[in-house]
């Protein structure tokens, strides 16, 4: 896409955090197809049958909580 006049004779420019934004729903939409199929997963106590995707976003999330909270308490760190 150019820069060039829009609607209204105002300039138009690519938003690039849309691009970026919709290239990820993509990417998130063809990696939930593929890795639909079930897997057993074993917990402590019992076992159940997850699609795969699921258990790669948990294991994602919860990454991304123990790396959050990491962050959080070596700042609190620095800062005494």
């Amino acid at each position: 896409m150019q820069d060039g006049p829009g609607r209204g004779g105002t300039p138009r420019r690519v938003n690039l955090r849309s691009v970026a934004a919709a290239a990820g729903l993509i990417v998130l939409f063809w990696f939930a197809i593929v890795n639909s199929q079930p897997v057993k997963v074993d917990y402590l106590v019992g076992s159940a049958e997850v699609r795969l995707v699921f258990v790669i976003a948990g294991s994602a999330i919860l990454g991304g909580l123990v790396a959050a909270f990491a962050g959080r308490r070596r700042q609190r760190r620095s800062r005494s």
